[in-house]
């Protein structure tokens, strides 16, 4: 059972793991914030302060044009699932069940996304693994540097 204490998924975890491991996915990364705030269960990603217009929203409040959210998790218990989020929007994941969240962003002199994505990769030593990417705010540009990476 989920507390404040010991927090869990909304979804269950083991299932999706067993589809995956059936699939042969080393590890899921979902980029929708609507799919983030899922299997994060932290729905502020879709929200923040103002959830008439969020949805509407491609800017953040320090001006970047292209914030990106990511949520990634592995097939089996051995892999820690980690988040990827907007420099200014990590606290939005704090006390959830995911606990190694990364902070991106496109700005100079801060951790550009793929390069956040591809460290947490490569710390679970997933980098030659199958890796189910949901492409829908997956740009090309992203692509381009997990493959320079990975």
């Amino acid at each position: 059972m989920s507390t404040k204490e010991n927090p869990e998924p909304v979804f269950d975890l083991a299932r999706a793991q067993k589809i995956m491991s059936v699939a042969g996915v080393d590890l899921l990364v979902a980029s929708r914030r609507a799919n983030v705030g899922y299997l994060t269960d932290k729905f502020g990603v879709l929200y923040w302060d103002y959830p008439e217009v969020a949805h509407c929203l491609e800017m953040e409040d320090d001006g970047c044009q292209t914030p990106h959210y990511f949520t990634a998790l592995g097939a089996g218990p051995s892999v820690e699932p980690f988040v990827v989020a907007h420099v200014n929007r990590t606290n939005l994941f704090g006390g959830g069940w995911i606990k190694d969240v990364r902070p991106c962003c496109w700005h100079d002199g801060k951790r550009n996304p793929y390069d956040a994505l591809a460290d947490a990769i490569e710390e679970r030593k997933l980098s030659g693994s199958r890796i189910a990417l949901e492409f829908r705010h997956f740009p090309v540009l992203l692509m381009e540097g997990l493959r320079k990476r990975l």
